[in-house]
């Protein structure tokens, strides 16, 4: 009993790090490759809807199963093709 009146505490003091000082300046950037593309295009984009935007030339990519309700508020995710 008394191990355990140890570590507890051990795994708090332990588990209680700081997040590091640069990790709120790094900017994300979501990439995808060639092939990834070409096989969204091919084989993924039958199950999607496309929408292009004309003046940004951006494509977007939404599920054609979403269901659209009009009583209850809902997010349909998209896809943006850059």
């Amino acid at each position: 009993m008394r191990l355990l009146y140890f570590f507890i505490p051990c795994l708090f003091l332990l588990g209680c790090v700081p997040p590091p000082e640069n990790a709120a300046s790094v900017a994300k950037q979501f990439r995808t490759t060639a092939p990834s593309t070409l096989y969204f295009k091919n084989i993924r984009s039958t199950n999607y809807s496309m929408q292009e935007d004309a003046e940004t030339r951006i494509e977007y990519y939404q599920l054609k199963k979403a269901e659209v309700s009009k009583t209850r508020p809902h997010l349909l995710p998209r896809i943006a093709n850059d």
